[in-house]
C-alpha cells in the first residue's frame, strides 16, 4: 500500500512540476500541457496597427531608430525624440506626459500609428518619410 501511494503522490508530484492539472477528467477535452503566450514580435505589433501600410512602417521604424526602442535624440529646439519611431515631446499628450513609456516597443507603435492617423493618414511628421 505505501508503494502504491508513493507511486500516486510522485505521478502526483511530476504531473504539477509541468502544469498539468493531475485531477482532469476523462470526459475534459483541455488536457495537455498548457501552451505559454510569448509577446508579440516588434514587427508583429507594427503589422497589427498599420496592416496594409506596414512596409512603409517597418521602413520608417528603421531610418527612425534602426529599430532601437531605447533611441533617444534631443532637438535643437528644446524636444526629445523617443523610441522606435522617435515619437517627438509635443505628442505627450497621447501618454499623459509619461515620455518614458515611449520606450515600450508596443506603446512606441501605438503611438505612432496614433500620430500617422492625426497627419491625415501620412508619414509626413517623420523626417525620414521624405527620403524614402
Amino acid at each position: 500500500m505505501k508503494t502504491a501511494l508513493f507511486i500516486f503522490a510522485a505521478i502526483f508530484f511530476f504531473y504539477s512540476l509541468w502544469g498539468v492539472d493531475p485531477t482532469f477528467k476523462k470526459d475534459e477535452t483541455n488536457w495537455s500541457i498548457p501552451i505559454t503566450r510569448r509577446e508579440p514580435t516588434i514587427r508583429e505589433v507594427i503589422e497589427a496597427n498599420f496592416g496594409e501600410e506596414k512596409y512603409m512602417a517597418y521602413k520608417i521604424m528603421k531610418c527612425e531608430s534602426n529599430g532601437r526602442p531605447n533611441a533617444v535624440n534631443y532637438n535643437a529646439n528644446g524636444t526629445r525624440d523617443s523610441g522606435l519611431f522617435q515619437i517627438n515631446s509635443v505628442h505627450a499628450y497621447l501618454v499623459n506626459g509619461d515620455l518614458d513609456s515611449l520606450f515600450d516597443p508596443k506603446v512606441n507603435i501605438q503611438v505612432a500609428k496614433k500620430v500617422y492617423e492625426r497627419a491625415g493618414n501620412s508619414w509626413e511628421p517623420w523626417v525620414c518619410a521624405k527620403g524614402l
